[in-house]
């Protein structure tokens, strides 16, 4: 299964997280949705994450979906949906993150994401992108 992926939607790309700069990041680009008003009315809105260099040395990272009045968001940064804070170990290379945004959930024009490092890290380099909602569900025959 290959994943195509809309460079409009990418939020971040080989973005490196370290508490080097600031303990609190956001992503390197953000999404217009066009004008301040819900975004996704009746489709969830999915953030996928991807681990691309292991996340090592702090003791745990937290990704937010925000929304905010400015492309860089750096202005009235409101938080739509969070991971909590997430074990350093478990973000391995290859870890894949997920954050939902309920359809009807935001209100203002650019989205993006928080990332909130706790303790000192030294190295994490994720890319993210909104994705389509995929039912990974499996569904076997029943037996009679």
């Amino acid at each position: 299964l290959k994943m195509y992926i809309d460079a409009f939607t990418e939020v971040s790309t080989s973005q490196v997280i370290t508490q080097g700069s600031a303990a609190v990041s956001v992503s390197e680009d953000s999404i217009d949705v066009g004008a301040s008003r819900p975004i996704g009315n009746g489709e969830p809105v999915t953030f996928e994450i991807h681990v691309e260099a292991a996340y090592g040395g702090a003791t745990s990272l937290e990704i937010e979906v925000i929304d905010s009045t400015a492309a860089a968001l750096n202005a009235s940064l409101v938080s739509l949906v969070s991971t909590g804070a997430i074990l350093t170990a478990a973000l391995t290379i290859g870890t894949k993150v997920r954050l939902t945004v309920p359809a009807g959930k935001g209100a203002q024009r650019y989205m993006g994401l928080r990332y909130t490092v706790v303790g000192t890290n030294n190295a994490g380099t994720f890319s993210a992108y909104v994705a389509p909602v995929v039912d990974e569900q499996e569904v076997y025959q029943g037996v009679v």
